[in-house]
């Protein structure tokens, strides 16, 4: 690939209707690739929304009610995963094979449930390190995009989204957080989000579908 500046959005669906369709109206204006990973319990509340979505993104699974996996035995943790990853497959009405722990936390189960699943990717693994078998992993570059320390420290929208700015100047490629509770919140924080991704597109970065970077790479089975 000979464009240097690669950029790859994930969107943690949880949050409410109104905040995760803020996020797909910004990402779905800006005519960018992104990828979200939905959690079972949000499938379930907001069907068409999620399905709407999914006909225009990459569409994956985030747990089935978002807990903590490394609080979790073997079964519960595998029972989280594959419920959540069927309750998106039976909306979507296709197969899923991607996958992203809540709050990146994860273990060596989680690792093995993953390659059990023949799941293809994940995109968690921030805080910890593990072999991660057949599944590939794509590392995060950042961990949230908004957090309350920067409404403490008075910063606006625009300034805490120039680090992704600045991660995006400076690496080849980020995998970046887009977490609907946040970047959604309100008009503010979504123009925040648009912003970023306008500047990004004007400078020459490429935002891309997990899959179409995987295959692009030449990884995976």
């Amino acid at each position: 690939m000979a464009n240097d500046r690669n950029i790859i959005l994930c969107c943690d669906c949880e949050g409410t209707e109104r905040e995760l369709a803020r996020i797909f109206k910004v990402l779905s204006d800006c005519k960018v690739d992104a990828n979200f990973f939905f959690v079972g319990e949000t499938v379930k509340a907001f069907p068409k929304l999620v399905r709407d979505i999914a006909a225009q993104f990459q569409a994956e699974s985030h747990t089935m009610t978002h807990p903590n996996l490394r609080t979790l035995s073997y079964a519960r943790q595998k029972s989280e995963i594959t419920g959540g990853r069927k309750c998106v497959e039976d909306c979507i009405q296709r197969p899923t094979h991607g996958f992203r722990a809540p709050m990146h936390h994860m273990n060596r189960d989680t690792v093995r449930i993953l390659n059990e699943e023949n799941f293809l990717f994940d995109a968690s693994r921030l805080y910890f390190r593990y072999d991660m078998g057949k599944v590939v992993e794509i590392d995060p570059t950042w961990f949230r995009e908004w957090m309350p320390l920067y409404e403490q420290l008075g910063l606006k929208p625009r300034t805490a989204f120039g680090w992704f700015r600045l991660l995006s100047r400076c690496r080849s490629l980020c995998v970046l957080p887009v977490h609907p509770q946040y970047s959604g919140k309100n008009a503010a924080l979504a123009d925040g989000l648009r912003w970023f991704i306008n500047d990004a597109k004007a400078s020459g970065a490429r935002f891309w579908r997990i899959d179409d970077w995987i295959a692009a790479k030449g990884l995976g089975n």
